[in-house]
């Protein structure tokens, strides 16, 4: 899990993309307080945690603020963003992995997945792929939490991917 796609890539230069994601999504950190305020919500206890696409570590370090974590894995494509996300959140209970989500091998053993601005980067069969491998790994009752700004192609994107958060409990993915 240790390649490079350049098709899920962000187009900022690292050094700059923590001020470019505020100036095109000026809710950003908005979106993290409302990941916070969901868990909150849950109350959820021992928690294990995957960020995908963590960037720079933004979700990361408002979790570690906000949570007594047991394990946060974080994951990214490109090891650039990877190195500035172990500087913000240089913390024992962090893991991070250089790869790509539709290559994730967890099996029901998350408790929260989270993917901010990351499924805009695939195409729709990827995105469908990336998504149920973050179902697959999450325990029973396991919630799955994204932000994506993305234009409507089809009903399916419209009603579920389109949406600015959304949470879905499923017991297995054939109710996906």
């Amino acid at each position: 899990m240790n390649k490079r796609n350049e098709s899920n890539s962000t187009p900022f230069d690292v050094t700059e993309y923590d001020r470019q994601i505020k100036i095109t999504l000026p809710f950003y950190e908005e979106m993290m307080q409302q990941i916070v305020d969901i868990v909150r919500l849950l109350d959820l206890q021992a928690l294990q945690w995957l960020d995908v696409g963590c960037g720079t570590g933004k979700m990361t370090g408002t979790v570690l603020k906000n949570f007594n974590i047991d394990k946060m894995v974080c994951i990214d494509v490109e090891r650039e963003m990877l190195q500035k996300a172990e500087i913000l959140c240089n913390d024992e209970k962090v893991e991070f992995l250089q790869g790509d989500i539709r290559e994730l091998t967890f099996q029901e053993m998350l408790d929260i997945v989270t993917a901010v601005q990351v499924n805009h980067y695939f195409r729709e069969d990827e995105r469908m792929a990336a998504i149920k491998k973050c179902y697959t790994a999450l325990k029973e009752n396991g919630i799955y939490i994204s932000f994506e700004k993305r234009k409507k192609r089809r009903i399916y994107t419209s009603n579920v991917m389109d949406r600015i958060i959304f949470q879905y409990r499923f017991q297995s993915l054939s109710d996906f």
